[in-house]
């Protein structure tokens, strides 16, 4: 009988001891079997290197690797990748908050094997906010890699690259000394688009995995300094002139900043945002060749007054909204 492929799972960890029991366990209740899984832990203060090193002795698999010195989340996750099993033929990142259900890895192999051109297979998740659905095709389980980054840029598909959700193909991993690029928080993002460039995307129409949104998250970090748009600007800059053609890609790109300077900074100079927002905001704006205050700024405020005038009800309840979620 053939031997199942070897799949490497891989969790970065700095201080989630909060619920890095509850990830172990999801690995640990697999039906698929020929997996090994190491936990780096970076630097931790809680306590989750114990928790990591207890689980190791109670399964041979598992194995803790501990940082010598404190890095950056994304070196972490990197030096996370740098440790795959010799032998794994699939590579599975896990979120030390998330968790995978029992059936994933049986699944999500089980469709990379039947299509041996997806360089990344991915699945639907569930989290607090129910299931996000990416706008795949619910027919097909395999999508041309360009044609995905196509879709992505023009802003057709959502939410296929969550890193809770997917599972890559090891040799792909192996072939980047850093397969997260950069230290943006996009990175995960980033990396697949990159792969989707070289292969296909298979995709299970199933819910397998569980995202835990939660307070110290770093998607929550995101949207409280919400830099999502800010983040989506940048991949455009970089992917749009590759594969879309040049007017098209100048139109998308154009078309996001108008919606950043409009419904983020526009918006934020009535949502009482802080310094430590703006500066961030200033500081990525310059990295990208922007400025802060400029037509689009003024023009966004603008439209936002404008919107209050008009709607005064509906936008003061949406300030109000934001207001309460900001620190």
């Amino acid at each position: 009988m053939e031997r199942e492929p070897h799949v490497s799972i891989v969790t970065p960890v700095y201080n989630g001891a909060k619920y890095l029991e509850r990830c172990i366990r999801s690995v640990v209740e697999q039906k698929y079997q020929n997996w090994s899984y190491t936990i780096v832990d970076n630097c931790s203060t809680d306590g989750s290197f114990d928790i990591a090193l207890k689980a190791s002795e109670h399964d041979s698999r598992i194995r803790v690797v501990r940082n010598k010195q404190f890095v950056g989340m994304i070196e972490n996750h990197n030096n996370a990748f740098r440790e795959l099993a010799p032998e794994s033929k699939y590579c599975k990142l896990l979120s030390a908050d998330d968790w995978i259900y029992p059936d994933y890895l049986t699944t999500m192999v089980c469709c990379a094997e039947k299509h041996p051109t997806a360089a990344m297979i991915s699945c639907l998740v569930v989290n607090k906010n129910l299931v996000s659905f990416p706008g795949l095709a619910a027919e097909n389980t395999l999508f041309d890699g360009v044609a995905v980054i196509r879709q992505f840029l023009r802003g057709q598909l959502k939410t296929f690259w969550l890193p809770t959700s997917v599972m890559y193909r090891a040799d792909v991993v192996r072939a980047c000394k850093s397969f997260y690029p950069g230290t943006a928080p996009s990175a995960d993002l980033e990396a697949c688009l990159e792969i989707l460039g070289r292969g296909d995307l298979g995709f299970v129409h199933q819910v397998l995995a569980y995202e835990r949104l939660h307070d110290e998250s770093a998607t929550a970090g995101v949207i409280r300094m919400s830099s999502t748009q800010l983040d989506r600007i940048r991949l455009l800059r970089k992917f749009g002139p590759r594969y879309l053609p040049d007017h098209e890609a100048a139109r998308v790109c154009n078309a996001a900043l108008w919606r950043y300077y409009k419904r983020v900074l526009g918006a934020a100079c009535f949502q009482f945002r802080n310094r430590q927002f703006w500066r961030f905001h200033s500081e990525a704006l310059r990295e990208l060749g922007y400025s802060t205050f400029n037509w689009r700024f003024f023009l966004g405020a603008a439209a936002n007054v404008a919107d209050m005038l008009l709607h005064p009800m509906h936008s003061v309840s949406r300030v109000l909204k934001k207001v309460r979620r900001v620190p």
